[in-house]
């Protein structure tokens, strides 16, 4: 009979212990290397991920810790730990700023239709392996990210 009921405390520990570790994976956001796009027609910015391969994929996050690494990452806290987002882009995308009521300043997003004129910006150059803003013609209008190390040029239309 304690056999026995060694045997189902056992098993229910186990049991217990792997549920607790599949909803800890299951209830936690995306992590480094996965891809998240604002959620439509929000007030506030709301990030849904989605596979890195679809072409509504903006933001690839590089980094979950304390700090961001150095760069113009997009970034979001939750309590102590930040996740840290690059655009996710690719030559002759467009861009524009999307401001958000919870956000200081504009988010750059890829936009769906074509890229003409207004605050629009055009990716002209991705240059992966670089932490350099100064290899770009409009600097002040490009991204720089230490980790990956990625540039993107933009220009103005």
């Amino acid at each position: 009979m304690k056999l026995n009921l060694l045997v189902y405390g056992l098993i229910a520990t186990i049991v217990v212990g792997a549920g607790f570790f599949i909803a800890k994976d299951l209830l936690a956001g995306p992590g480094v290397g996965d891809c998240v796009a604002p959620q439509a027609n929000s007030a506030t910015l709301e990030l849904n991920e989605l596979k890195c391969t679809s072409r509504q994929a903006m933001f690839e996050v590089a980094a979950i810790g304390a700090d961001c690494p150095a760069g113009d990452y997009l970034v979001t806290s939750d309590g102590n730990e930040k996740t840290c987002f690059v655009l996710d882009v690719g030559k002759n995308m467009c861009v524009k700023p999307q401001q958000y009521e919870d956000r200081s300043e504009a988010v750059d997003v890829k936009t769906s239709g074509a890229c003409r004129g207004g605050d629009l910006k055009e990716v002209t150059e991705v240059i992966d392996g670089t932490f350099d803003k100064s290899r770009c013609k409009k600097p002040e209008l490009s991204l720089a990210y230490s980790k990956p190390a990625r540039t993107i040029c933009m220009d103005k239309l």
